[in-house]
């Protein structure tokens, strides 16, 4: 079943797209090395299914069902609807999922720690730089080798405006 489960590991041919993702909210860092986040993720999620790969007995009305189900029990599902087409079943689904962090930071060189003080959260560290107004925070991809003139690959940036 594709409910809750890698599709690839399920079916090598059935596809995501990830679309519409974005972040809005608030961070403030304190002087005392404190922090305080707010905010919220969004991402639209078009998942691909050959009819070939559905289970025993799934359909891909059963997939509708089964995620507008979801949809009544678990708020971060905001949006579900799967349709037939003459070779796969394409459910989009829209999540939104809302988050409150504080905690203390630290910072060393070119990277920031944040330490959450919420109950099960862990540290985590990002490379940072400041241009401006505007506080880049890095996710590095540190398994390839680095580049050219000892440059890292950015995964992932997440920019911070000061107001």
């Amino acid at each position: 079943s594709f409910l809750g489960m890698d599709a690839a590991q399920i079916c090598p041919t059935a596809t995501i797209d990830l679309s519409n993702v974005g972040e809005q909210g608030t961070v403030t860092y304190n002087s005392d090395l404190t922090y305080q986040q707010s905010g919220t993720t969004m991402f639209q999620m078009k998942l691909t299914i050959p009819n070939s790969c559905l289970a025993m007995g799934e359909t891909c009305e059963t997939l509708d069902s089964v995620y507008k189900q979801m949809m009544q029990t678990d708020p971060t599902y905001k949006m579900a609807s799967c349709a037939a087409g003459a070779t796969s079943c394409v459910c989009t689904i829209a999540f939104s999922q809302d988050s409150n962090e504080s905690g203390t930071y630290s910072t060393m060189g070119t990277n920031v720690t944040t330490t959450p003080t919420t109950a099960g959260a862990t540290a985590d560290t990002s490379g940072y730089c400041v241009q401006g107004n505007q506080l880049h925070l890095l996710d590095l991809d540190m398994t390839m080798p680095m580049g050219a003139m000892g440059m890292a690959k950015i995964d992932a940036e997440l920019i911070l405006t000061k107001q």
